[in-house]
């Protein structure tokens, strides 16, 4: 009798440890599954790129003066819909990539339509030349020249900048010449003496007075060229160049609410880990930031970085120890696959990774209705990519409700009409647009936004504009 009890109290203790340890099992299989989180280190002159040969601190400084400032990484996806333009200045410095020409006329096409549109091109390798061709300025890099001291003959020249934004003298850094078409433009940096080579052709011409950095319009639309990105890089912020952009800027934007667009879409994206596994891709300086700090220990630290390594170790230790035959263990890595696959499979019928929410919630719109419910009763805390994600779903359902977005400037109309009060359609989105714009930067104002109470607000009056709109259930 006593032992009976003895054994069901043991069995009691046995439960519940195996219970956990299978749940614990599962979440780690969950975790795998998901990979490891994608916080990436970006190279050469993208704004994000916080080491010296980032353009970190020029976007600082640009997004503290204008708070509608941000960096587009596709500009296919950027202009898909339709953007509402009144300001608007375009920065490029130092693109690794060369545009194509449907992205040339893309950004050609999008400065057309504002109204007080620019575009600043800080280039030496002439990848932008496309963009400049689609916007009809007469200026173009030439990618394939080198402006070089004529006393050292080094690719460091002294350039002398006069204009109303900057001036002073600076040290440029492997410059490219400028070839320039036509006599609209104003030149307000020159090197003042210089030797010009072509690569592959061994022609060197020496030249006084070399134009460096031209600025004028074409059309509408006011320019910005310099031969040498490199001048406006965190490394060489001390030397003040960056004046002659944000002079710039401040020159063709009438209000703060100009919308200021850094491209980040050609410079590499690349995990922590790969600059470690090629070293030749990375900069050295970025080692040393918090950003790559961060996201490498987010990488190392994550089961999937260091479990399958451990596990592979542990199955050739035991395999040597025990001398298990080949095929037996190819069998066993077979069965062992299997379960974990079907394990996987069973949680995961629809790929949940792959899955956008716009596609989640075209699926199954109550899910919003659902989402808001529970965020005006607080029952989670948010953050700026929470609210993201409620914009885009929100953006979509309004699209497919009344046939625009959010970003529509015809959206207040159709409210109104709709019997929506015509001061809280516009309050509504203001307020929501503002805040995905405030979204999608790193750095800008206010600094501290609480996003568990935007969320519940901007909740309880979406929820009042759809039973306006007489849906019942969303």
């Amino acid at each position: 009798m006593l032992g009976a009890e003895a054994g069901k109290q043991r069995l009691t203790k046995i439960v519940p440890t195996v219970m956990v340890a299978l749940l614990l099992f599962i979440g780690l299989v969950a975790v795998l599954e998901r990979g490891p989180p994608a916080v990436l280190v970006y190279s050469g002159a993208s704004p994000y790129n916080t080491g010296s040969l980032g353009t970190s601190k020029l976007y600082g400084i640009v997004s503290d003066r204008y708070e509608n400032t941000f960096v587009v990484g596709d500009w296919g996806r950027f202009l898909s819909s339709p953007i509402e333009c009144e300001g608007a200045v375009v920065v490029i410095i130092s693109p690794e990539y060369p545009y194509t020409s449907s992205e040339a006329q893309a950004i050609g096409d999008f400065l057309a339509r504002c109204s007080s549109p620019g575009i600043v091109v800080a280039d030496e390798s002439g990848n932008s030349n496309a963009v400049l061709s689609a916007i009809g300025v007469g200026v173009g890099i030439e990618g394939g020249s080198r402006i070089l001291d004529p006393d050292t003959l080094l690719p460091y020249p002294e350039a002398l900048f006069s204009s109303q934004w900057f001036s002073g003298e600076v040290v440029l850094d492997i410059p490219a010449s400028l070839s320039l078409g036509f006599s609209g433009y104003d030149v307000v940096g020159v090197v003042p003496r210089g030797v010009i080579v072509y690569n592959g052709s061994g022609n060197a011409v020496s030249r006084s007075d070399i134009p460096i950095a031209v600025t004028g319009s074409v059309g509408d639309i006011r320019f910005l060229i310099v031969g040498d990105g490199s001048i406006f890089l965190n490394q060489a912020f001390d030397s003040g160049a960056w004046r002659l952009i944000a002079g710039f800027i401040d020159d063709v934007c009438s209000d703060r609410e100009c919308m200021v667009i850094f491209d980040g879409s050609k410079f590499e994206a690349l995990d922590p880990l790969s600059y470690l596994d090629n070293p030749e891709l990375a900069d050295p300086t970025a080692i040393l930031t918090p950003t790559f700090l961060a996201s490498l220990i987010t990488r190392l630290v994550h089961p999937a970085t260091w479990l399958p390594p451990a596990v592979a170790w542990v199955n050739d230790y035991v395999s040597h120890i025990l001398n298990v035959d080949q095929a037996v263990i190819v069998i066993a890595t077979i069965i062992s696959a299997l379960i974990l696959g079907s394990i996987i499979m069973s949680r995961s019928p629809v790929s949940v990774r792959d899955t956008r929410i716009e596609d989640v919630v075209e699926r199954d719109p109550i899910a919003l209705e659902s989402l808001m419910r529970s965020i005006v009763k607080r029952e989670f805390k948010a953050d700026k990519s929470d609210f993201r994600r409620f914009y885009d779903m929100l953006n979509q359902l309004f699209s497919s409700v009344v046939g625009v977005g959010l970003n529509d400037p015809r959206l207040k109309d159709i409210f109104v009409s709709r019997g929506v009060e015509g001061e809280k359609a516009e309050r509504f989105i203001s307020r929501m647009n503002k805040l995905y714009r405030r979204s999608m930067r790193r750095i800008g104002l206010p600094l501290i936004v609480n996003w568990s109470k935007e969320l519940v607000k901007l909740s309880q009056e979406a929820i009042d504009i759809f039973e306006a709109l007489g849906a019942k259930r969303i």
